[in-house]
């Protein structure tokens, strides 16, 4: 089960034609016998300290979730609590990562591992390595169990702002990433409650900007508006005006992740109400392009912004 990258997906398969092959072939009991050493394998190398050892039993789990066996509910239960043992042990990002995509397979397949413990983590003190696994449970969940996320909704919007302003980028940038699976989820509901929790959204969200807010919250509270602008439909556009001043606010800003947020928020502004922005805004912004493309580390962002603007004005 030590599997490298290039291999892992035939030894995964293979271990799911032996387990259907052993459960054809032996008797009721031998292959309870074969499936407990098994699990007992997988256990082993879960807690080994070595992650390649980790994530050959977590790709072994993965292949045999979809595996029917007579006693599936043992086996869902026993994956489970392998679960939650990797998100209370593991520090590793790429042990996470993982992790949290078996997560959602076992919860799209039938298992039921409730988003609680991720928003406790949330919730109690900055732990980083809990604090990017709970973010990660909490989108696998949204996009893979979504009837048992929906019913934390109000729960998540609650306690998700620490980690859109956490000092360490990947946990921000995963934080996003959950948000915005959490705003599909509300969007796909059509629930009366959409437009209150986007309000507390947004309300969050500057004060994230506040005074004297640090780098790592302006930076996290502007990618906020970015899926806020994507994912609430008509929403933002009673808050136009206040989003483009939050825009002109730090479109000097000397930091450059701060800087190339505000430049990705260009184009969505110039989408939502475009003759507005024409008259208001259309030059401040150019001048600003013109500007980022002259920096090398930001030309690229700058290009993209430019080309989607140009898309946005020409459109019929």
């Amino acid at each position: 089960m030590k599997i490298k990258e290039d291999s892992k997906d035939g030894v995964a398969l293979t271990l799911r034609w032996l387990v259907e092959k052993e459960a054809r072939d032996l008797s009721g009991e031998a292959f309870a016998r074969f499936m407990d050493h098994l699990y007992e394998l997988i256990t082993t190398f879960l807690d080994s300290n070595e992650v390649s050892k980790n994530l050959g039993a977590l790709w072994a789990i993965d292949e045999l979730i979809d595996v029917t066996i007579s006693e599936n509910a043992s086996k869902v239960a026993k994956f489970s609590n392998y679960m939650s043992a990797a998100f209370e042990t593991k520090r590793d990002p790429a042990i996470l990562v993982l992790a949290s995509k078996v997560l959602g397979h076992l919860d799209r397949s039938g298992g039921a591992m409730t988003v609680k413990v991720a928003l406790e983590w949330l919730r109690g003190e900055r732990i980083e390595y809990r604090r990017f696994a709970a973010v990660l449970i909490l989108k696998e969940m949204a996009e893979n169990a979504s009837t048992v996320f929906n019913v934390h909704v109000s729960e998540f919007v609650d306690a998700i702002w620490v980690a859109p302003r956490d000092p360490t980028l990947v946990v921000r940038e995963k934080a996003i990433e959950a948000l915005r699976s959490c705003l599909r989820v509300i969007e796909k509901s059509e629930t009366r409650w959409s437009v209150q929790w986007y309000y507390r959204m947004f309300e969050a969200t500057q004060d994230g900007l506040g005074i004297n807010a640090p780098l790592h919250s302006i930076h996290g509270s502007l990618l906020t508006v970015g899926e806020l602008l994507r994912n609430t439909g008509e929403f933002m556009m009673s808050r136009y005006r206040e989003v483009a001043e939050i825009v002109l606010r730090y479109l000097e800003h000397r930091d450059r992740l701060v800087r190339v947020s505000i430049t990705s928020l260009l184009p969505r502004i110039a989408y939502f109400l475009r003759d507005r922005f024409v008259t208001n805004y259309l030059t401040i912004c150019m001048n600003h392009l013109d500007h980022v493309l002259k920096i090398p580390a930001e030309r690229a962002s700058g290009f993209i912004a430019l080309g989607e603007i140009v898309a946005v004005m020409t459109r019929a």
